[in-house]
């Protein structure tokens, strides 16, 4: 599905994105992750968060896949690198 290539680490199984760009202020600093296979996720686990917990998890990570649909950008999860894809990624 997702070929993730970081020109300093090789290939990656996933790459990271921060919540701010579908959450704002709310998300700013979230770390989410995007799997070679497609799924999202709250990195770290959205159950060990004390700060995620409050929030519904169904509805921020379908705002979460939704908003790395298509998207073109994000960052390796060894060294920060930018991950860029010309297609956009892809989430399920």
């Amino acid at each position: 599905m997702n070929n993730f290539i970081c020109e300093q680490c090789g290939e990656i199984d996933h790459i990271v994105f921060d919540g701010y760009g579908f959450g704002d202020r709310l998300m700013e600093g979230v770390e989410f992750t995007l799997s070679s296979n497609g799924e999202v996720e709250a990195k770290g686990g959205w159950d060990n968060s004390n700060y995620l917990k409050q929030f519904n998890k169904e509805i921020w990570l379908t705002r979460a896949k939704s908003h790395i649909s298509g998207y073109d950008i994000g960052y390796c999860p060894k060294c920060g690198e930018d991950i860029y894809s010309e297609e956009g990624f892809e989430a399920k």
